[in-house]
């Protein structure tokens, strides 16, 4: 039948228009780490603009230096991030039947002292469950070249205290939001529509999180990645202190329950 066809042809149309792109998002391996470091890596890194033959490649010298330590100390924060995860996923499996320990004996509880000890287990197991959440609420998406195989793009997703006026380990009342960072595209890639796409698959990660906005920041001066992220719909909320070497602008973006749409999960 006509509705028959449609219903068998969406799913084909659907894959015609996610081919039509030469890469596509998926979640990043554990032992795909220093790829990905590697993306930010020379993404981050500024190219010499000095004229002279010897400076340029003495700074040339300097950048690849750097380059070589951004890209080491993002493998190890990208590799720890993920083996804290997968250590608090096991580690929540063994709190919930501590939790429903606590609830039994709050329930079987008699005596007024027996109760206030049961309460008092019950809230520190909440406690730890909440901090074993938001370990866990950690993904790093990457962009992958159909053809190649290559990693051309990723961004990494976390629940932060973004709204905090002083870094951690300084304690805070902020709520935690969902947070983008170390957002970086290969630079033969790039103005592909890659940025965009990792924006998007964050965003339908972050509506099944239930998150009710994102946020991340952009360092001031970044014209070109500001101007996509306030077309993506990010509103700037407020910029770094001007005596800060590196000023950055705070953006936001409200996520309209209404706009929520079910989506197939990252492969991967």
């Amino acid at each position: 039948s006509e509705q028959g066809g449609e219903a068998h042809g969406a799913p084909r149309r659907r894959r015609v228009e996610m081919r039509a792109k030469p890469y596509r998002v998926r979640r990043c391996a554990l032992e795909e780490t220093r790829a990905a470091a590697r993306v930010c890596a020379e993404a981050f890194s500024k190219k010499p603009e000095l004229r002279l033959e010897a400076l340029q490649r003495l700074a040339q010298a300097m950048v690849d230096r750097r380059r070589l330590q951004v890209e080491e100390d993002l493998e190890y924060m990208f590799a720890r991030a993920a083996a804290r995860k997968r250590e608090a996923t096991i580690r929540t499996k063994l709190k919930r039947t501590e939790g429903e320990i606590a609830q039994l004996r709050m329930a079987v509880a008699r005596s007024g002292r027996a109760l206030a000890r049961a309460k008092l287990e019950r809230a520190r197991w909440e406690r730890e469950a909440q901090s074993l959440w938001f370990q866990r609420q950690w993904i790093c998406l990457v962009a992958e070249h159909y053809s190649t195989g290559k990693l051309i793009g990723c961004v990494t997703i976390s629940m932060r205290q973004v709204e905090s006026l002083l870094p951690p380990p300084f304690p805070s009342n902020a709520p935690r939001r969902l947070y983008l960072s170390n957002m970086a595209v290969d630079q033969q890639f790039r103005r592909q529509g890659v940025a965009r796409t990792l924006l998007q698959e964050s965003e339908k990660l972050a509506r099944r999180w239930n998150a009710e906005d994102m946020w991340l920041h952009v360092e001031e001066g970044n014209h070109v990645a500001e101007e996509l992220y306030i077309a993506c719909g990010f509103a700037r909320k407020r910029s770094d202190p001007n005596f800060l070497f590196r000023r950055r602008h705070l953006l936001c973006k409200t996520l309209d329950p209404g706009d929520a749409s079910p989506s197939a999960p990252l492969e991967g």
